[in-house]
């Protein structure tokens, strides 16, 4: 507020550019709340797959000591691979973590970019600098001011 009230010439691009941030910044919420979800149940399903073999493997297992067959491999399986088990799924959370972070701020520069762009522009032209039309017409003035000799 206190922007839009330092620079009343443009109030309503200032107006214009808050609404579509709140706007924006809204969207990109929903979308890495949604995004969220999915990147921590990458974990779990990272693990599921590392499992998946010996799953299959203690399956086959039936008869009288099959429980104890099916605990033992699962067991041997989750020693062999738990430290390189858990770093992957870790990795690839952080990855798609990384990911998400450097899509949000594409997302936020680029459509930040298009509305800075689209409140600068007025019926299709760009708002004109006046800066030199100003010195111009000070000029003048000046020279219709200055005492006639």
């Amino acid at each position: 507020m206190r922007l839009i009230e330092e620079h009343k010439d443009v109030e309503l691009q200032l107006i214009f550019l808050k609404r579509e941030e709140k706007e924006i910044r809204t969207l990109l919420h929903k979308n890495i709340r949604k995004s969220k979800k999915a990147i921590y149940s990458s974990l779990t399903t990272s693990i599921e797959e590392s499992m998946h073999e010996c799953y299959e493997e203690a399956a086959q297992y039936t008869g009288l000591d099959s429980m104890k067959n099916m605990k033992s491999t699962i067991k041997k399986h989750v020693n062999k691979l738990k430290d390189s088990m858990f770093e992957k799924a870790k990795d690839t959370m952080l990855n798609k973590l990384n990911d998400l972070k450097e899509d949000t701020l594409k997302k936020l520069e680029k459509t930040m970019q298009e509305s800075i762009d689209l409140s600068l522009k007025t019926d299709g032209h760009s708002i004109p600098d006046f800066k030199g039309k100003l010195e111009e017409v000070e000029r003048y003035y000046k020279q219709l001011a200055a005492p006639h000799n």
